[in-house]
């Protein structure tokens, strides 16, 4: 069976699904859930994924859900594109807990909110947790240049897709030469181009 994943385009989580099979040259059909979209709410889809979230990927004889499982899974494919190990799984896993909750809540802010719906002082709690773990990470890529100090890896897209709209979105951002040096050498990438840096005005309140 062609591979199949279920997601929308415009879903930060999808798009790490997304970058990583086109790093990989991978053929696969792709289906619009999640949203307004739909699908998301039925039996079939509870099925795939009980937590009715996407993204989920399908294989002959493999359904995975969890974005950072599926690169993980794709990547162990190919580690000569894509290098994994547990450094690399650190920085994925310090995405989960500590970069993506205060991103969320300033894309919330920003984007996904109307302006008579945003708070200043929520903009500025997600802002200041935000520019924190930034910090972090423009410590780790000064030092090593890659997150993983070896190369290119899943950490990268694992980070690298939702550090794009951290740098779209207007908001009180600190200075972090690092990551945008880091995200310069991303934004070479076709794949980074074509899966991540795309329009996400279908999210705009």
């Amino acid at each position: 069976m062609m591979p199949v994943l279920w997601g929308r385009a415009s879903s930060v989580n999808v798009q790490k699904v997304l970058w990583t099979l086109a790093e990989l040259e991978i053929e696969f059909e792709r289906i619009d859930a999640g949203w307004t979209y739909g699908r998301t709410n039925t039996e079939d889809f509870a099925v795939m994924n009980p937590n009715r979230l996407i993204p989920v990927w399908q294989e002959e004889g493999l359904t995975l859900w969890e974005s950072h499982a599926i690169v993980r899974h794709l990547a162990a494919r190919r580690p000569k594109i894509i290098g994994h190990g547990p450094i690399a799984d650190q920085w994925m896993e310090y995405v989960t807990s500590t970069l993506q909750p205060p991103f969320i809540g300033v894309f919330f802010q920003k984007v996904r909110m109307r302006p008579k719906e945003r708070s200043e002082e929520a903009l500025a709690a997600h802002a200041q947790a935000l520019n924190k773990s930034l910090a972090i990470i423009d410590a780790r890529l000064a030092k090593s240049g890659w997150l993983d100090g070896e190369g290119f890896s899943t950490a990268e897209i694992a980070m690298g897709a939702p550090m794009h709209r951290v740098f779209d979105v207007d908001w009180p951002r600190g200075d972090f030469p690092a990551i945008c040096s880091w995200l310069d050498r991303l934004r070479k990438r076709a794949a980074y181009r074509n899966t991540v840096m795309t329009s996400y005005e279908e999210l705009r309140a």
